[in-house]
């Protein structure tokens, strides 16, 4: 979460700083409690991270403390600061004023200064108990589970079993040590891991370039901050548009993902996309899950995927023949993008609303799938017409705003699928135990008492 550089005042972190606040405009409400907790994972302070709401002005924000402090007892101490607060010892939430989040830091800070001791400051691990290998068993392992449920007030017992690494390790090297040493030679010793430097450049060396590419292209992304200000642009550029919007929103999205991994490709694109989604009617859930399956497409955009560079490699396949394969294999990923447009049922109305949404959107991507990848005849000039009017039908399904049309639009493609699943699919089966039939049967009379020889 990187701040813009106007309009942001930064709090500097010195020995000073007991507790942390910060505070911008345009930090979306949805990742604050996720990032103070990074925060205090990093300066192991209380930290409360605040932005504006943007339908009243007010901050709002979350905060996480760390195990010597109580948050809520600080809140109270200062609580005519708030319009709302509440929380428990560990975490809470505070919402008041934009202009009074200045004092509340200063108050915030003092509080803690007068609380806090340095050695509080100092991460620490508190051990339980040191057990000996010998000491875990089953019973062992089912008596602290009888412990559980394990959170706040109850936290997870934490064992140590000291000196186990060191053990195993000087055993292992011991034991290696002793077996080259009975079979030593020099050339003997220099030749396996010269065949093994050889094999693991020739297996890895594709992988490493794209790697390095990847992480040319996040400290290109990431450093220069061209992507929000391209994606914001990109939004401006749709205005109200929602089918524009979503449309340049892909887009940003597929260019964060061809550098980024998936976790800063959601957030970068939330932070873009929501501000300008939300203003114009679209609920806030619906934003958040379509820059959730953007973050996760970007695990398979082209031309720099991981995953499909990874399984071609695997499978000594081609990369781009893997990709595109895919790409068709997580056709839903695509419908649940638009789907959760068409149908914001499926994110914001549990129950019989959601399901009939989700019915919606499967059949839509059972169809599309069906028209992607299936043969309904082996004539091209009847194959391609069903498959078009298929996609066409499914494609009803998906984007129509009416449930009745869509539910209508349901039917064929019920019918083109049970006629490839009754009539199609048992002949394809039969053509292709003609083909490797004779293979399999011929395997599997091999005697293996009597090699070279088939019965």
């Amino acid at each position: 979460l990187r701040p813009k550089e106007s309009g942001v005042k930064k709090t500097a972190v010195d020995e000073a700083s007991c507790a942390l606040v910060y505070y911008a405009e345009e930090w979306h409400r949805g990742v604050l409690g996720i990032v103070a907790s990074r925060m205090v994972e990093r300066f192991h302070r209380p930290v409360f991270v605040l932005g504006r709401n943007p339908e009243d002005g007010l901050a709002q924000g979350s905060g996480r403390s760390i195990h010597s402090f109580h948050l809520l007892k600080a809140l109270e101490s200062m609580s005519d600061l708030f319009l709302r607060f509440g929380g428990h010892e560990h975490a809470a939430g505070v919402t008041l004023e934009a202009a009074r989040v200045v004092e509340f830091r200063e108050r915030f800070n003092a509080y803690a200064a007068a609380r806090l001791a340095p050695e509080d400051f100092l991460r620490r691990m508190e051990i339980d108990a040191v057990v000996e290998l010998r000491e875990i068993s089953e019973r062992a392992i089912g008596e602290v589970f009888a412990l559980a449920p394990f959170g706040h007030g109850n936290p997870a017992p934490m064992f140590a079993a000291l000196y186990v690494f060191i053990a195993v390790g000087s055993a292992l090297f011991v034991i290696n040590f002793v077996s080259v040493l009975s079979q030593w030679s020099p050339r003997g010793l220099i030749e396996p891991i010269v065949r093994f430097l050889d094999a693991f450049t020739d297996m890895i060396s594709d992988l490493a370039l794209l790697l390095a590419t990847l992480s040319i292209m996040t400290g290109a992304l990431v450093i220069t901050g061209v992507p929000t200000k391209l994606g914001s642009v990109l939004i401006e550029a749709a205005g109200v548009n929602l089918v524009a919007m979503v449309l340049l929103s892909f887009i940003f999205g597929a260019i964060l993902g061809t550098g980024l991994p998936p976790a800063p490709t959601y957030i970068l694109v939330a932070i873009v996309i929501a501000p300008p989604m939300i203003q114009v009617g679209v609920n806030p859930w619906v934003v958040h899950f379509f820059a959730f399956f953007l973050g996760v497409f970007g695990e398979l955009t082209p031309p720099t995927s991981l995953v499909a560079a990874v399984t071609a490699k695997i499978a000594n396949a081609s990369f781009y023949q893997t990709l595109n394969r895919a790409l068709q294999i997580c056709i839903s990923l695509f419908t649940l993008m638009a789907g959760v447009f068409v149908r914001p049922e499926l994110v914001i109305e549990p129950g019989l609303g959601q399901m009939r949404g989700a019915l919606l959107v499967l059949t839509a991507t059972i169809g599309i799938t069906f028209s992607l990848q299936a043969r309904f005849s082996d004539r091209g000039s009847v194959d391609l017409p069903v498959r078009l009017a298929l996609a066409l039908c499914a494609l009803i399904v998906l984007l129509y705003p009416s449930e009745q049309v869509a539910a209508a639009a349901c039917l064929p493609v019920v019918l083109t699928i049970a006629y490839w699943i009754i009539w199609r699919r048992p002949a394809t089966t039969l053509a292709m135990t003609k083909v490797v039939g004779p293979t399999v049967l011929a395997t599997s009379f091999v005697k293996f008492d009597s090699p070279g020889r088939m019965d």
